[in-house]
């Protein structure tokens, strides 16, 4: 996603910056599956600690994603691609 980003942003390139939407919504979508799985895992006290570093590196990642499309919102790209 980051690649994505930096290369639509170097080459102004539309349909390059409109498919962060997308790659955001699949990281959000994979977070919460993946959260629904360490909150399961959590029930063993010998895997509290593991579940919780994942949490924070799932959730790192789903801010790299909100970021990479907020960028694409500062560069002129709106959410849409519908430019003004």
């Amino acid at each position: 996603m980051i690649k994505v980003a930096l290369d639509s942003l170097a080459r102004r390139d539309l349909a390059g910056a409109e498919s962060l939407v997308d790659l955001d919504e699949q990281i959000d979508e994979a977070s919460r599956r993946f959260l629904e799985r360490v909150i399961f895992v959590a029930g063993d006290p010998a895997l509290r600690e593991w579940a919780l570093q994942m949490v924070l590196i799932a959730r790192s990642l789903e801010r790299i994603g909100d970021h990479a499309v907020d960028n694409r919102r500062a560069d002129g790209v709106p959410p849409h691609g519908r430019v003004s």
